[in-house]
């Protein structure tokens, strides 16, 4: 009897130390998911980001493109005024 007693005792123990590694082993993954969640947040606001400073790149350039050709275009009416 005192042997199933221990025995039962051990199961009992077994299973509470199961259960708070089961607990630990959750908030483990529940902190991992939050840190997830958070650098695909980061990582989407940073794609954000650089997608907006590229398109400003892009209309720098062709702004300053624009502005060239339209000074070249001056110039070549100018020139054919001459002749």
């Amino acid at each position: 009897m005192a042997e199933a007693q221990k025995e039962a005792g051990n199961i009992i123990k077994n299973a509470e130390d199961k259960i708070i590694s089961m607990i630990d082993e959750h908030e483990i993954t529940k902190g991992a998911h939050g840190k997830a969640e958070e650098v695909i947040v980061n990582a989407q606001n940073n794609a954000k980001e650089i997608r907006l400073g590229t398109l400003q790149y892009a209309d720098q350039v062709l702004e300053a493109l624009e502005n060239r050709i339209n000074k070249l275009l001056e110039e070549i009416i100018r020139r054919q005024k001459r002749t």
